[in-house]
């Protein structure tokens, strides 16, 4: 069995991780939950920030008493929120369709077994709809199939919710399927159909790369050969791009792994130079510990094309291919990654600084797009996991 490569975390990762617990305000347990990372290493991190061991442009790293109050009440307005909103779209339907007795006796049995439905929004909704029934006319008949269609369309919301209004009926399905739901790929689209349940819409996504120079480039060996993987760490695609703040722009350089979907290394600044590219290239490398002969694949920019960044590659032992002058299609998987950040999470966002920026991406890339997200290249599955499975499963 291969072994799993020992991750190791730059400190700008660090820095990001702490804030989930120092200004979002999650327990040690859920912000080690979402990052994947054991409780105990951010712990560590924490403790070397305070001990002055861990350089951050924090500042006070705990909450005051009113700002943990104002995160309970912000919870609590969503609770409140969320309850309002079912009552509102199912109180119509339910007066039209439901017999008062029938109802009563399905909400009692789904409150004394909660795990009998695996969301959370399950039970509220019996519990914010026990007081509705008393004002609905008996006689209604409610079908089993009804019933099912109301337990179901919960389950629909939450998937929904947990792909942040980004997925379609098929990776709803999946996802579904993953908590032990079956459900027929058309009943879905029936019923989002039914209650307007859509995607989230996506903007025009442009792309820029500065080739004008006259640094030596490399063939295109990768070739739009973009499925040909069989396993992790055998190519790795790499690009910038930018992100306008009212400071300034912020620059985004990541790698993403072919095989798996991964974003295996990433670094942010303020300045576009061959150390953003290199402190990249460095965080990926030191995360996977990828073997010799791993294919190395970029645009043509100055950054990419820079004496440092070609010696840190051949120090990794990387053979080096880059795109054609122009031509964004053949690194068209790093320019989907950028479109779909972008069109799913940064253009929903005004940012009064790079930091607030950081923190954004930080979140998107390590908490949804690695660990939640699914990826229909790898079949719907979420790319960690899928990660995980190929190492699992090498001889």
């Amino acid at each position: 069995m291969k072994r799993i490569p020992r991750r190791i975390f730059t400190a700008e990762f660090k820095r990001e991780a702490i804030k989930l617990v120092a200004e979002q305000g999650l327990t040690f347990a859920e912000a080690s939950r979402k990052l994947d990372i054991a409780t105990k290493s951010l712990r560590t991190w924490v403790d070397q920030l305070e001990r002055g061991k861990l350089k951050s442009s924090l500042g006070a790293s705990k909450l005051t008493a009113d700002q943990q109050r104002i995160r309970e009440l912000e919870r609590e307005l969503a609770i409140a929120r969320m309850e309002r909103d079912i009552l509102k779209k199912a109180a119509a339907f339910f007066a039209k369709e439901a017999q008062s007795a029938g109802c009563r006796s399905e909400i009692r049995h789904d409150r004394q077994t909660p795990s009998s439905t695996s969301g959370y929004q399950a039970l509220r909704f019996a519990q914010c709809c026990q007081e509705r029934l008393s004002g609905w006319s008996a006689g209604k008949v409610v079908t089993p199939r009804k019933l099912a269609d109301m337990r179901l369309l919960v389950e629909i919301k939450a998937a929904h919710q947990r792909g942040r209004g980004i997925y379609g009926p098929k990776k709803i399905r999946d996802e579904l399927a993953a908590q032990g739901i079956i459900a027929g790929l058309n009943r879905i689209k029936r019923l989002r159909k039914l209650h307007g349940i859509r995607c989230t819409h996506k903007q025009k996504f442009r792309v820029t790369t500065d080739s004008k120079h006259n640094l030596p480039v490399a063939p295109n060996l990768l070739d739009r050969q973009f499925a040909q993987t069989t396993a992790p760490n055998q190519v790795w695609v790499a690009d910038i791009t930018y992100i306008p703040t009212d400071e300034g722009w912020l620059y985004l350089a990541a790698l993403k792994d072919l095989h798996t979907c991964e974003i295996v290394g990433w670094a942010m600044d303020s300045r576009m130079t061959q150390t953003l590219v290199t402190d990249a290239l460095r965080s990926a490398y030191w995360r996977k510990k990828p073997q010799p002969g791993l294919l190395h694949h970029s645009d043509r920019g100055s950054q990419y094309c820079s004496a440092a960044y070609r010696s840190l590659q051949a120090s990794y032992g990387m053979e080096t291919s880059m795109s054609r002058k122009g031509n964004c299609w053949d690194n068209a998987p790093m320019e989907s990654f950028f479109g779909t950040i972008k069109t799913e999470s940064l253009h929903h966002y005004r940012f009064a600084t790079r930091a607030q920026a950081k923190q954004v991406v930080f979140e998107y890339i390590e908490v949804f797009y690695n660990r939640i997200r699914r990826h229909a290249k790898i079949g719907n599955q979420i790319p960690s996991e899928f990660a995980y499975q190929c190492y699992a499963t090498a001889a």
